[in-house]
């Protein structure tokens, strides 16, 4: 079985199974096993709760551990983007032009993505008519909580004594210079004019994250940064860019941020 897909490949670890078990039987033997999820439980335990057998599907359904999946899915998934194979399969004419030689020996040029806007003229009597609005559209223009810039508010006086410390401060300025409020507002956008359901699942979502941020400013609790499953948010739509589709750790940055500093919005 060969299933291809031009869309980025974004799925959830229970989604990969369910589509591993078209053409993989539960009991058969991978050749590897979920070492991760073995580590974190006990080889005794994990080979006890899958009755010895720790290298088949089943065993891997027992783990949430990203790498896991990553070392299944690298026996099966072949992925080639589109910069993949200009970099390792094309060649470069005299212009600097990348392109592919085919067997005849025509050349495939890559063409130049240009877009164009599409204008859509909404009637009063279209459902989109009040969701796509001045004031909706304006209100994604200016997200401004100080959740998208949390850089703004780190204690310059902290000195991180940890690498995972140091990255974790460097993606807080890279937010703070519009990233993720640039992030979220595309994504705001797309699904605005993907459907009325997909952006109001999106803004319930949203929504959540920030009362989430507010409740540990307002309690003195470490402010949670990073990525979660979006299951936890009971999203009911495809993943956005502010979410995972794997479990993340809630990093707490306690000890950078100052929370008094912080105004709750």
């Amino acid at each position: 079985m060969l299933l291809l897909t031009a869309t980025p490949y974004n799925k959830e670890l229970g989604d990969l199974a369910a589509q591993l078990s078209l053409f993989i039987r539960p009991d058969t033997d991978l050749g590897v096993r979920p070492e991760e999820a073995i580590a974190e439980i006990g080889a005794a335990n994990f080979e006890l709760l899958c009755g010895g057998q720790t290298s088949n599907l089943a065993a891997f359904k027992r783990s949430e551990h990203l790498k896991d999946w990553q070392s299944l899915m690298s026996q099966y998934l072949v992925r080639r983007t589109r910069r993949f194979v200009e970099d390792n399969y094309a060649r470069q004419d005299d212009d600097g032009r990348r392109y592919l030689e085919f067997g005849t020996g025509k050349r495939f040029y890559f063409p130049k993505r240009t877009a164009i806007p599409e204008p859509r003229v909404l009637t009063p009597d279209d459902p989109a008519f009040l969701m796509a609005s001045d004031e909706t559209l304006d209100s994604i223009r200016d997200l401004m909580l100080p959740r998208y810039r949390l850089g703004d508010y780190l204690d310059r006086e902290f000195a991180p004594s940890e690498a995972g410390e140091a990255q974790l401060v460097d993606d807080l300025e890279n937010s703070s210079r519009g990233n993720l409020a640039g992030f979220t507002r595309v994504t705001m956008f797309k699904r605005l004019s993907s459907s009325g359901p997909a952006f109001l699942a999106t803004l319930r979502r949203h929504r959540l994250r920030n009362m989430v941020a507010a409740h540990a400013l307002e309690s003195g609790l470490p402010v949670p940064v990073g990525s979660v499953d979006n299951s936890l948010w009971a999203a009911e739509v495809d993943s956005d860019p502010e979410g995972s589709d794997v479990v993340g750790d809630v990093v707490g940055v306690g000890l950078v941020v100052e929370l008094a500093m912080w105004p709750v919005m």
